[in-house]
């Protein structure tokens, strides 16, 4: 999904529907990827697009929508916190770049 401004795009977001109905009674969005470009950042789009794809998956019948966000990224989990989004679990990933 894109976000276009003026036939600019200023903001993505990558996203699957995931349907556990046979499982767990329930179908939800796992979005992948979000990015914003850095110089629409502070103006609101971010929590427009996010509002705006919640209101989205409600019309298409989900139930609820998951993301991932690292906790070092603030930016992201302020805007997570401000359409109300709730931190259910955490896990630590570990990266080692290898010399030759």
């Amino acid at each position: 999904l894109v976000l276009d401004i003026e036939e600019r795009p200023v903001a993505f977001m990558i996203y699957r529907i995931s349907d556990l109905r046979e499982y767990f009674g329930l179908r939800f969005a796992k979005w992948g990827m979000a990015l914003l470009d850095p110089h629409s950042r502070g103006k609101g789009l971010g929590t427009s697009f996010f509002i705006a794809l919640l209101h989205h998956h409600q019309r298409q019948g989900l139930q609820a929508a998951d993301s991932d966000s690292s906790m070092r990224n603030l930016a992201s989990v302020n805007l997570h916190n401000k359409v109300h989004f709730k931190i259910v679990s955490t896990f630590v990933t570990f990266h080692k770049w290898l010399s030759k």
